[in-house]
This record gives structure tokens, sequence and C-alpha cells, in this order.
């Protein structure tokens, strides 16, 4: 079945634990210990990227999940900001 389907999720936390408090129960509520994607949600104008890749933030706890195979891909969302959403895409490496 997994072959079959992609499973996603996302989290709109941007700090380390809130994003692993995050994912933890996304993976409860899928029953499943793992997902092939999980995505920064809804990328903001005023976002402060300098602290997703700090050691209590966002990025910092998906490269962690990423490296502990709880998922194979890391991406983001935007809606608000094509500016923000492009800066990120520029500075840091994202599967989608």
């Amino acid at each position: 079945m997994r072959r079959q389907h992609t499973v996603a999720t996302k989290t709109g936390d941007r700090t380390h634990d809130g994003t692993l408090r995050s994912i933890e129960a996304s993976l409860k509520r899928l029953r499943t210990d793992r997902v092939d994607l999980i995505q920064i949600h809804g990328i903001s104008p005023t976002e402060d990227l300098d602290a997703w890749e700090k050691p209590g933030g966002v990025l910092t706890a998906l490269r962690k999940l990423r490296d502990q195979k709880v998922t194979r891909f890391i991406g983001l969302t935007g809606h608000d900001s094509a500016a923000r959403l492009r800066e990120a895409i520029e500075r840091f490496e994202f599967d989608t």
C-alpha cells in the first residue's frame, strides 16, 4: 500500500521541540512511524528565516527527523508572501 501512496504531513511550528511534538502527533493520527514528506506550513511575510537553522529551530528538527528516517523529504508551503517563500527556497535546500 505504501508504494502506491505518498504520505505527508506539515507543521506550523517554528521551534525544534514544538516541531517534534507536532510531527509526533501527526504520526499518531496517521497510525504510522514514518512519512514520505514533512512540510513547513504557511510561511509568512515576517518569518525569521535565520532562526530556522539555529539549534532551537524548525529546520534543525526536520533534518534530525530525516536523519532518523522518520521522513524522506522536507518541503515548505506558503500563501501570503511569494517573496519570503522564494527567499527560503534560495537559502535552504528543500525537496519540495
